[in-house]
């Protein structure tokens, strides 16, 4: 089977950097999912097919289905646009070449011709798929509800009752992925880029069915978001001027929710350095996610150790208090303590210095304790 790698091989040099840009434009990717070349294929007479190939089929991905093209270039004068031969299946799709502005503006040196004829075709392929749908009344009335009485004025749709009777609604959130911590977007495969896409079954609606699709960098930060239940009883809307809203504000807040918490957990372990700063062993300086100190309390030395979740401040932070040199079956001495005073309402310095005086109050009591059911170590 042919894969995008073989392109590179198999492409004629002059075609290549073309068909490159095209598999890693964003706004091809933007439609829901890969670019594919395949069907690689030489117009040289007695050619073998696997070098210097001129003509191609490229998929191009719309609304989870793929829009095919066969890119037929003239190899005696490459610099020529080539000629586009639709895939039989698109249903009359027959756009006015002499309406196509980037055949005009064919230039083989900018590699981004080929791309944005690409995108020039997707865009006349979505007009064609909105005249479609415009002899549905309720599909149309989605349509139009959405773009004219929200902020989510691009809308693919795709419609094809000869072969499903499905019709889908691709609508790009435009979540801001800006300010997410380093840690998690550090060595991200690509741009984060989220969709809402919503299957109308059958034409009239009486079925619906919405899933998120996201790339590759977007479910490294989300990871996998729960789906807002379609329905004005469960509080998302029965109709997509109600619905895309919420879920784009659902995804904004897990977002923001995920910034806030890394703020916070900075501003946390700063207290802590601040008010233990001598007694610190070791804390996480990239995440946040936990810090240990070596206490001395009498001669008895104890770890304490402070993990936080990445929920933080909503979830408590746990704390444990380990004795260095007293074992009890065959572990550490230790004690882990959720139910210290603590509330998440509570700005840092003021968690730090209500833990400051449990542990005041608690570590005597910890070393009666190793020292009464522990083991010293040798």
């Amino acid at each position: 089977m042919e894969s995008n790698e073989d392109a590179e091989k198999r492409l004629h040099p002059k075609l290549w950097p073309l068909v490159k840009h095209c598999l890693t434009n964003e706004k091809l990717l933007l439609h829901g999912g890969l670019v594919c070349i395949k069907h690689l294929r030489s117009s040289a007479p007695n050619s073998d097919h696997q070098s210097d190939c001129d003509r191609f089929t490229i998929a191009l991905p719309y609304c989870t289905v793929t829009v095919e093209c066969e890119v037929l270039f003239d190899r005696r004068n490459l610099s020529l646009p080539p000629d586009i031969v639709l895939a039989p299946n698109n249903q009359n799709f027959d756009p006015q070449i002499e309406t196509i502005k980037a055949f005009h503006d064919w230039d083989i040196k900018d590699h981004s011709c080929l791309s944005r004829l690409a995108e020039e075709l997707l865009n006349l392929y979505r007009d064609h798929q909105q005249f479609l749908i415009s002899f549905n009344h309720r599909l149309q009335f989605e349509l139009n509800s959405l773009v004219e009485n929200t902020t989510y004025t691009v809308v693919d749709i795709w419609s094809n009752n000869f072969t499903d009777e499905r019709t889908i609604f691709f609508i790009p959130l435009n979540i801001d992925f800006s300010k997410i911590p380093a840690y998690i977007t550090k060595d991200n495969p690509g741009h984060p880029s989220v969709a809402l896409v919503v299957s109308f079954y059958p034409p009239d609606g009486s079925k619906v069915i919405p899933t998120i699709i996201m790339s590759p960098a977007a479910e490294k930060i989300l990871s996998n978001p729960k789906v807002p239940v379609w329905g004005a009883e469960y509080g998302y809307g029965s109709c997509l001027m109600d619905y895309v809203p919420a879920v784009g504000k659902h995804l904004v807040e897990m977002v923001s929710n995920l910034e806030r918490s890394y703020e916070k957990r900075q501003e946390y372990v700063a207290a802590l350095l601040s008010y233990f700063g001598r007694a610190v062993l070791e804390y996480d300086i990239e995440q946040y996610l936990h810090v240990n100190f070596l206490f001395d309390f009498k001669g008895f030395s104890l770890i304490v150790i402070l993990t936080l979740s990445e929920t933080f401040p909503q979830k408590q932070p746990v704390l444990k208090l380990r004795s260095i040199y007293h074992r009890l079956q065959g572990q550490p001495c230790q004690s882990v303590i959720d139910n210290y005073p603590y509330s998440p309402r509570w700005g840092a310095p003021v968690m730090v210095q209500k833990l400051r005086e449990y542990l005041i109050d608690t570590i005597p009591k910890f070393r009666e304790l190793s020292l009464k059911q522990g083991k010293w170590i040798t």
